[in-house]
C-alpha cells in the first residue's frame, strides 16, 4: 500500500485554492490547484497516483505540485516566467516592420500579414543558411 501524503490547509487557503481553480489565468494553474484541493480532501485520502489519474497527468508532477504548494503557497503553483512557447514576433525589432506592413495594406490584412511574412522569412533563410554552414564546417 503505498504511503499517502494528507496536505492540511485552513478554510481560508481551500476558499482561494477553489477560486483559483474556477478562475485561474491558465489551464495548468487550474489543474495544480485541483490537484492540491484534491490531496488536502481529509475524508477521501487519495494517493497521489489516484489524482494524477482523475487528472489525466503524471504522479511525479502532482508530487512537484503538492512540494511547490506547501513551500510557496498558491503562487508556487502559477507558471513561472519564461516557461513555454516563445513569441515569434519580437516587440524591438518587428514593431517597425508589422506596421509598414499594415500600413501599406491598410485595408487588406491578409496581404499586410504576407508581405511580413516574407520579409521574416528572407531573415530566417539567411539566418539558417549560417547556421548550417556552421555546423557543417
Amino acid at each position: 500500500m503505498p504511503k499517502v501524503t494528507v496536505i492540511t490547509v485552513t478554510n481560508e487557503e481551500r476558499a482561494a485554492l477553489e477560486k483559483a481553480a474556477k478562475h485561474g489565468p491558465s489551464y495548468s494553474f487550474r489543474l495544480r490547484c485541483q490537484a492540491v484541493l484534491l490531496k488536502a480532501d481529509a475524508q477521501n485520502k487519495r494517493t497521489s497516483l489516484a489524482v494524477a489519474q482523475e487528472l489525466g497527468c503524471c504522479e511525479m508532477s502532482v508530487n512537484d505540485w503538492l512540494k511547490r504548494y506547501q513551500q510557496q503557497g498558491l503562487t508556487g503553483l502559477k507558471v513561472k516566467p519564461g516557461r513555454g512557447r516563445k513569441s515569434i514576433l519580437h516587440q524591438d525589432s518587428d514593431l517597425a516592420a508589422v506596421r509598414r506592413a499594415v500600413q501599406d495594406s491598410r485595408q487588406r490584412i491578409s496581404l499586410a500579414k504576407g508581405s511580413w511574412a516574407a520579409r521574416r522569412s528572407v531573415i530566417s533563410r539567411s539566418c539558417s543558411l549560417c547556421s548550417q554552414r556552421i555546423w557543417t564546417s
